[in-house]
């Protein structure tokens, strides 16, 4: 009966220990669904006790079973019980998902499993298996990002690094409105038209630098500097400014204003092209072929009335010495000289040649035939008396009188430009009688 009793109490306390160790080990705090606290431990030990009490007898069990069960619970009243709230298995003391619900997989720190690992559980993650670092919408599944933030996704966007701000198309590339391959924000040219080779800034190509672009420029390897017209061709130099070239201006020094032909010369007319200027004739309407003198009258009427007076050049007095003179000086002319036509003579005012300057003109008409390829220029020249302009009206008219009476002579017209230089190149003082009169005067140089 000892050995009995002794056994019974041995059985008890063995499972009551047991108890008590795995709550204070924090092993599993259920076992078959019930909880391990002071309650399991007295069941337990009483059941233990009672069986072992059988063997002997039913007082023996009874006893067992009460002896072990108060053991129990005065083993296991003091052993608090660790907590797992939602039950999934991790106690709240390291579980980081309370409130699991029950019956989900959890990983050791009681949260839902994710496992691809997209911050999407499993329960909710619709697309399972999705590559890491691949950006997730709540229902676990990839979304198009926007990198360059420019409202086009990522997988749309065919300029994927657009700057901040810029506007794009669809494609998520600038915009290009001429579509010249320049942005619009880069082009300042932006109307190009389509087709059109352009540089980095979006404005047609120039390659000569000419100011006019190669899709227009007829012209392209234009020296730099070099004055060109819209076409972007080489504009011809016009020294006097009449508007002929100086490359066909057989009169490059015409004065300012001055009318002038194809040739660049004075423009003169003649309406019955007798070879005297209209402004000269003094026979206007004189038949065609009808030989005349200088003053556009049939020779044989005389050049009209004559004043008498002294004109640039010298006086009546020099006119034979003149005439002597005159080979000399187409001789000057023809090596570059400025050469005064001593004796050529006007009517005071007015642009009629005296007689005695026809000996002078006469001889340099006849010098000008033996040196058929030289071109001179005839120049009027006034001094300072009276206004300007009228005195640059007559010195013109004077030139032209010269050229006139030299074309009658055979001279041709292609050959002599009249310019009136007026009182702008005096070759002496104005301030004295002979200073006036040497700048009242007809030149000759060549062309």
């Amino acid at each position: 009966m000892r050995r009995i009793a002794t056994a019974v109490v041995a059985g008890t306390l063995l499972v009551t220990t047991g108890c008590a160790s795995m709550q204070s080990m924090k092993m599993p705090t259920q076992v078959g669904g019930m909880p391990l606290n002071w309650k399991t431990c007295g069941v337990a030990g009483a059941v233990a006790g009672g069986l072992l009490g059988a063997i002997d007898s039913f007082g023996a069990a009874a006893a067992g079973a009460l002896t072990a069960g108060l053991i129990g619970v005065l083993l296991c009243r003091d052993v608090q019980q660790p907590a797992d709230h939602d039950v999934d298995g991790v106690l709240d003391s390291v579980d980081r998902c309370p409130g699991t619900p029950q019956g989900q997989k959890v990983d050791a720190e009681g949260c839902e499993m994710d496992s691809d690992g997209d911050t999407v559980i499993d329960r909710n993650d619709l697309c399972a298996g999705t590559p890491a670092g691949v950006k997730v919408n709540a229902s676990g599944c990839p979304v198009a990002g926007d990198a360059d933030r420019d409202g086009v996704p990522d997988d749309r966007d065919q300029c994927a690094s657009t700057p901040v701000g810029a506007r794009v198309d669809a494609n998520g590339c600038e915009f290009d409105a001429d579509g010249d391959g320049v942005t619009d924000v880069n082009d300042r040219c932006p109307t190009t038209p389509a087709g059109v080779q352009v540089d980095a800034s979006g404005c047609e190509i120039d390659s000569d630098s000419d100011g006019v672009p190669d899709s227009r420029d007829r012209c392209a390897g234009t020296p730099a500097g070099t004055p060109v017209d819209d076409q972007g061709c080489e504009r011809p130099q016009d020294g006097d400014h009449d508007g002929v070239p100086d490359t066909v201006d057989r009169c490059l020094d015409t004065p300012a204003g001055v009318a002038v032909d194809a040739e660049g010369c004075t423009r003169t007319t003649d309406a019955d092209n007798d070879g005297v200027a209209d402004s000269l004739d003094r026979c206007p309407g004189t038949s065609f072929g009808t030989p005349v003198d200088a003053m556009g009258c049939a020779a044989d009427q005389g050049p009209g009335p004559d004043t008498g007076a002294a004109a640039p050049g010298g006086t009546g007095s020099q006119a034979g010495a003149a005439t002597g003179a005159a080979s000399d000086s187409v001789r000057a002319v023809a090596q570059g000289d400025i050469v005064v036509l001593q004796g050529v003579n006007f009517a005071s005012g007015s642009a009629t040649l005296l007689p005695e300057s026809m000996q002078v003109l006469d001889s340099v008409a006849g010098d000008l035939l033996d040196n058929p390829d030289l071109a001179i220029e005839v120049g009027g020249h006034t001094d300072n008396t009276g206004s300007a302009a009228t005195n640059r009206r007559l010195s013109g008219q004077r030139a032209e009188a010269v050229r006139s009476y030299l074309i009658g002579k055979g001279i041709p017209a292609s050959r002599l430009s009249a310019v009136g230089y007026g009182p702008d190149r005096p070759i002496a003082s104005n301030r004295t009688q002979e200073g006036r009169a040497a700048n009242r005067r007809v030149e000759l140089k060549k062309r």
